[in-house]
């Protein structure tokens, strides 16, 4: 959300919620994100980011449904540009099923640490039955941590065998890699007394397997709203594309490179947003040149880009060319596994 804690952030979300079939309103945010030292969440003065001279910041109440989906603000790297200071964006989120109190935070440098970050309330559709009886009143209450030196003064750092993580905390931890080369595990537990127990192997893809083709999904359970996402049967799509992505290693200039179909991403200067708005992406990303079906001869860099089809579906397929495990992360919406195993 900010790329700087100095000077004043400006910007807005916009959200429109449906009120009928046939009418709807506009209802729109203005959020005026700054830093302050007048609020001291403990004796001492510091930083604090407050929205609206809030802190925490102002409740966001929302009904399932409510608004379009827009991944712009996705996070991915180099797919959108941070809100640069003394300018404004226009947020626009689609307010998902699951409903509930959430909160909502920065999301880059860890500032999150010093505030930005307030309460969601998703609330279920009346024609919604909910599990529970109508509830009398509602509070948001956010707990955290905070430190009389400022965050940006807190490097001490600590040697830890363990650590006690708590409900709602997160560290960032820095792990010496001193050892021989071999897979290592974490074992994240309750506190108890006596030995570690052993792990699985990690050799054992058939356990990994078994272990996931083990776990189902009732889609139809619990669900907020008459048609539930199981209700969609991929089996009966007609496929726009298909991209076929193998991950393997390679080498380049000498060097070992993680790759898929050969190529190696390399981060540009430029966020491809914006290349794609003021240039077409002249000179920092090459469009519709990655192979989707096939496995380039040898390993290269590049800044690939690959088209879609407005409102078609898209296979993908993830074909793992490692003697190891091979994760992948999807942005955006829509995702549904149909299949996994071993071969082609």
């Amino acid at each position: 959300m900010m790329t700087s804690l100095k000077g004043l952030f400006v910007y807005a979300i916009s959200v429109a919620i449906l009120l009928s079939g046939v009418n709807c309103i506009d209802i729109y945010h203005e959020w005026i994100v700054s830093i302050v030292t007048t609020i001291n969440p403990v004796s001492s003065p510091q930083s604090v980011i407050t929205i609206n001279g809030m802190f925490p910041g102002p409740l966001i109440n929302a009904t399932t449904n409510d608004v379009r989906l827009n991944s712009w603000q996705d996070r991915v790297s180099g797919t959108n540009c941070a809100i640069e200071s003394g300018t404004n964006w226009t947020y626009v989120f689609q307010i998902k099923d699951q409903i509930g109190s959430f909160t909502y935070f920065p999301s880059i440098n860890f500032h999150k640490v010093v505030g930005g970050y307030g309460p969601i309330r998703v609330n279920n559709r009346n024609v919604i039955a909910v599990l529970f009886p109508k509830l009398g009143a509602e509070f948001d209450l956010l707990i955290g941590d905070w430190f009389p030196t400022d965050y940006k003064k807190v490097t001490n750092q600590i040697t830890l065998d363990s650590l006690d993580v708590h409900i709602g905390q997160s560290y960032s931890v820095l792990v010496t890699a001193g050892q021989n080369e071999a897979d290592y595990f974490m074992v994240a537990i309750p506190k108890f007394s006596g030995p570690v127990p052993s792990g699985p192997d990690p050799f054992d893809i058939e356990f990994s397997i078994n272990q996931a083709k083990s776990i189902t999904w009732n889609l139809t359970t619990g669900a907020a709203r008459p048609n539930p996402q199981g209700t969609f049967n991929v089996s009966n799509v007609t496929l726009a594309q298909t991209f076929i992505l193998h991950g393997s290693k390679g080498e380049i200039n000498g060097r070992p490179r993680y790759v898929v179909n050969n190529v190696s991403y390399l981060t540009p200067e430029t966020p491809l947003k914006l290349a794609d708005m003021f240039v077409n992406g002249s000179g920092v990303y090459q469009l519709d040149q990655f192979p989707t079906h096939s496995v380039n001869a040898a390993a290269a860099y590049g800044v690939s880009v690959v088209s879609g089809i407005h409102k078609g579906c898209l296979e993908i397929i993830f074909k793992n060319d490692h003697d190891v495990m091979d994760s992948w992360h999807l942005d955006g919406f829509g995702f549904y596994v149909v299949g996994f195993g071993n071969g082609d």
